[in-house]
């Protein structure tokens, strides 16, 4: 067997013990068949209606965002029925690659030491996790550009043929525009690859600018670049301002103008390690500097930009945790040779100085083992990233856990009075239209903002949204017309929602419970019902 050959089989070898670890890490605890939660329930409705007759209805409207990756939950569907646990395959699946794009793309780069660190802290990340166990794209988005990204890196550092590289290439722009499809989070994550494009030019000038060929090469590839960029801002102009301005709304000011919002989040998650980042970049770009170089750029650039003018929710800047990691493990394998010596140097000390007995290889290696445990047993208690992986596996994730409503539990009771009622307004309406196939009209500010937008909340009450078809309200006022006009009806809401500013306030819910009659519902059910 040739080297290559033993090569390729020990990458495969180990590519198939991290697929099994990354799969235990998210099967175990809640796993993949917990209550339905959040927005994933728009690509699981909408996926219903794909899987039945190739559109993206939810009652009376449309919503096809991330359509690609409903249609995938929709083909799950037809494969193996309708059900949470199969519209909730492709996240994990998708969750899956992401891990092992990264392990394969820094062991090629970096080592295997290296590769192993990275993909193991990112395959306990708790977002990662959680993100791979729910019916939404961010998984998805995730891995493309994460292998855009390697395409962009092979095309840059590497000396393929120029087939080769024209082959990965258009692969990275197949992976940025599938990644542009999903979600908008992309604009900031492509503004900080070309940083860490330009890093890479800069700090190679001496080797880049050497012959013609490379500067022609580079010149083609910036202007492409610019061109794409610029394309994709005439294309998406209306969208990226709509989204600018429902991110700059007051339900949002909380944390959208918090500009340290990622800085807190990584020290309550690492403590251990992100105060040390400048020291993890001088270490890992010793170790390996052209590779160093680039991830730091990019983790950099994403956090600066996630920061400053980004959405503040953990989600928004997971697709930059890559690069993080990779410069973790890069920094850790530095740093491994030094801490062997160091390890045995203690260990041997302690036998012939403060045990007094002669040189033991044996019990000399068991202490710098029991040394190195030590310290990485304490930084993952010292986590609260770590502590929210183990919540997970216990099956009492914030996402995932207890805190979840039981819409089904509440259906014997409820579902003979949706059937019978004049109307029926709720705070969620996918879940009530996947439990109960119903719903009239919404209250809820956050979804009048989405459908209204900045300039008009507030102003056009009753507006029809189009992923329902049907209308949105967020005012009291609004929800007394709607009793004046109907002698009878139905309010269901989840305990979460209940009497919170951004979907069932104060006044609404002091104004229910003074007009109408509530409901006695199952306590494990966590959901609040009213009849008039």
């Amino acid at each position: 067997m040739t080297t290559t050959q033993l090569a390729d089989r020990s990458l495969a070898i180990e590519t198939g013990l991290l697929i099994a670890l990354v799969c235990a890490a998210r099967l175990i605890g809640v796993g993949i068949a917990h209550l339905p939660v959040g927005d994933e329930m728009f690509h699981v409705l909408s996926a219903q209606s794909w899987a039945q007759d190739g559109t993206f209805r939810i009652a009376d409207g449309v919503y096809d965002r991330a359509s690609f990756f409903t249609a995938m939950v929709g083909a799950m569907f037809r494969l193996f029925g309708e059900s949470l646990v199969a519209a909730r395959i492709p996240a994990l699946v998708f969750g899956v690659v992401w891990v092992v794009v990264l392990f394969v793309w820094v062991r090629a780069n970096a080592g295997r030491l290296a590769a192993w660190i990275a993909a193991g802290l990112f395959c306990i990340a708790p977002h990662a996790i959680e993100l791979s166990l729910y019916s939404r794209m961010y998984t998805l988005h995730g891995a493309a550009f994460l292998l855009g990204v390697v395409m962009v890196y092979a095309v840059i550092a590497h000396s393929y043929t120029l087939a080769t590289k024209a082959a990965c290439a258009a692969l990275a722009l197949a992976c940025f525009g599938l990644a542009f499809h999903l979600h908008l989070v992309t604009y900031p994550a492509l503004a900080a690859l070309a940083v860490a494009i330009g890093m890479d030019i800069v700090t190679r000038h001496h080797r880049v600018w050497t012959a013609r060929q490379n500067r022609l090469w580079v010149i083609a590839l910036v202007f492409a670049m610019i061109a794409a960029a610029a394309a994709l801002a005439v294309i998406a102009w209306d969208t990226v301002v709509a989204s600018v301005e429902r991110f700059l709304l007051p339900a949002y000011a909380n944390r959208g103008t918090d500009i340290r919002y990622y800085q807190k989040m990584f020290m309550t998650d690492y403590p251990a390690l992100w105060p040390l980042l400048p020291l993890v970049l001088i270490l890992a770009i010793s170790y390996r500097p052209r590779f160093g170089v680039f991830c730091a750029a990019l983790f950099i650039s994403a956090f600066l930009l996630q920061s400053i003018a980004g959405r503040k929710e953990e989600r928004y800047i997971y697709y930059s945790m890559p690069f993080l990691f990779a410069l973790w493990g890069m920094a850790l394998a530095a740093l491994a040779p030094h801490l062997d010596r160091l390890l045995s140097d203690i260990a041997n000390r302690f036998t012939s100085d403060y045990l007094q007995v002669k040189q033991n290889q044996g019990l000399s290696t068991a202490l710098k083992t029991t040394c190195a445990v030590a310290i990485v047993g304490f930084i993952l208690v010292s986590s609260g990233s770590f502590f929210r992986t183990v919540n997970i596996w216990r099956g009492q994730s914030y996402y995932f856990g207890t805190q979840l409503s039981d819409w089904e539990k509440a259906k014997p009771v409820l579902q003979p009075l949706v059937d019978r009622a004049p109307t029926v307004v709720t705070t969620n309406f996918a879940k009530s239209q996947y439990h109960f196939g119903r719903f009239d009209i919404v209250f809820s500010k956050v979804v009048a903002v989405d459908v209204l937008g900045a300039q008009a909340h507030g102003s056009a009450e009753f507006a029809a949204d189009p992923r329902t078809g049907r209308p949105v309200i967020s005012t009291v006022a609004s929800l007394q017309q709607i009793f004046e006009q109907y002698p009878g009806g139905l309010f269901v809401g989840e305990k979460s929602e209940w009497r919170n500013r951004f979907r069932m306030s104060d006044e609404g819910a002091d104004f229910l419970e003074s007009r109408a009659v509530r409901v006695e519902l199952p306590p494990g059910s966590r959901l609040v019902a009213f009849s008039w």
